[in-house]
């Protein structure tokens, strides 16, 4: 299972980084623009992906103190909720996107055996008691985005632009 985790971890950086050399490229008015979504924009959904990024990534290290040291340059960071938007511009965004995932991959490298099998017991955002194995909070993690990453795909064919970036056959 590690090296499943590596594998997606791995995928989701480069995906990531190729996704946004492609949102770059975006006007700011359809960028910034609200286009039907969810999360508004395209904005909105990137600062969504790196919250819940930094979210579960706040309650790995809550528990598992072997990996604080990855996420330390999160701790200024504070959000009341998932819609917020934290990070303004589109540098910030790229640049805190594939930090998160740098982080997320590092997690992986060093996770150890005994450590995917265990249970990562949290509160989700209603403030409800939670365990789940951590493999499995992983594999959650990184199919999240890639849900996001298709409704990135989806509006980028709506504004005509060239965006095959997602292949994970490509890439292995």
């Amino acid at each position: 299972m590690k090296e499943v985790l590596i594998l997606m971890a791995q995928y989701n950086l480069e995906t990531d980084d190729e996704m946004m050399n492609i949102v770059y490229q975006i006007p700011d008015e359809k960028f910034f623009g609200e286009v039907g979504v969810y999360y508004k924009s395209l904005h909105g959904i990137l600062n969504h992906i790196i919250l819940v990024n930094l979210l579960w990534m706040r309650r790995i290290t809550k528990q598992f103190n072997e990996f604080s040291e990855v996420t330390h340059k999160y701790k200024g960071i504070d959000f009341a909720g998932l819609k917020n938007i934290v990070f303004t511009e589109k540098v910030d965004l790229k640049a805190n996107l594939l930090d998160t995932d740098k982080d997320l991959k590092e997690i992986c490298d060093k996770m150890g055996s005994n450590t995917l099998i265990k249970s990562l017991n949290y509160k989700n955002t209603k403030g409800e008691e939670r365990s789940k194995v951590m493999w499995h909070v992983f594999m959650h993690i990184f199919n999240h985005a890639t849900h996001h990453r298709g409704q990135i795909s989806a509006l980028l064919d709506q504004f005509n632009m060239d965006n095959d970036y997602s292949n994970l056959i490509w890439k292995v």
